[in-house]
């Protein structure tokens, strides 16, 4: 993953933090075990 600095770095690294946590969450809700495998 690539992130730009720019301007908006803070924005965009909110954005991004939000989005792992959301993506991580909802593996976790999802797929506990495939979520477990994969740490």
């Amino acid at each position: 993953m690539t992130i730009i600095l720019n301007d908006n770095s803070l924005l965009s690294t909110a954005i991004l933090w939000k989005m792992l946590i959301w993506v991580q969450t909802s593996q976790i809700n999802i797929h506990p075990m495939l979520y477990t495998k994969e740490l």
